[in-house]
Parts: C-alpha cells; structure tokens; sequence
C-alpha cells in the first residue's frame, strides 16, 4: 500500500482550496472561484519551462501536492500555497483508497 510519509516528506505545507463555479455574466460565462477547505500536505517542486511569447518571458512551474483525500477538490479549482495561486491540472485518488491524492498544479508567470 502506497504511504507517502517518511521521515522527510512530511504534511505540513498548508493550502486553502477554491472551487470553481461559473456564472452568466453579460451574456457570457465568467469563473467565480469560491473560498472551500485549508488542506494540509506535501508540496514538491519538479521543475519549469520558460518559453518567449510575445516579447514576454513566461515560466510555467510543475508541482506535486500530496494530501489526505477529499472527493470535493475538482480539476478546475486552484490552491492558494502561501500567497501563491496555483491551477489544479490533475488530481489522483492514490490506489482507489479515498486515503491520499496526488494533484498535479501549474503555475504561470509572465514577466519582462
């Protein structure tokens, strides 16, 4: 059975996750993104591209974000990793347990 904590990787990165809702707006779909649980759990880094768009330098960073399993967190909504926004790409129930999931986040910078 697949136990991801081990005496260096620990829970203790907090993120409060926002689902994702859309209304019509104007005769348009806009997303509204609504305050929903404080998650505990391993955050990892596993690196970046940076590609030139328009004259802007943009960097897309890859993280892995272990948790306790909740079958509330959906592939549109995002966390909020101390002050940082990142989009929920993917999310795995670990062996079909209900005991961990893995999400898949990205985030994405532009700058000069």
């Amino acid at each position: 059975m697949y136990k991801p904590i081990k005496r260096s990787l620990q829970m203790n990165t907090p993120a409060v996750y926002y689902s994702c809702t859309t209304e019509m707006t104007n005769g348009r779909e806009q997303k509204v993104y609504t305050k929903g649980g404080i998650f505990m759990g391993h955050f990892k880094e596993k690196g970046g591209n940076e590609t030139i768009i328009n004259g802007l330098k943009v960097i897309n960073k890859s993280i892995t974000y272990t948790c306790w399993y909740d079958q509330g967190v959906k592939q549109s909504g995002r966390f909020d990793i101390y002050g940082s926004i990142y989009e929920i790409t993917n999310v795995e129930n670990v062996e079909m347990r209900n005991r961990y999931m893995i999400c898949e986040l990205e985030k994405i910078e532009a700058g000069a």
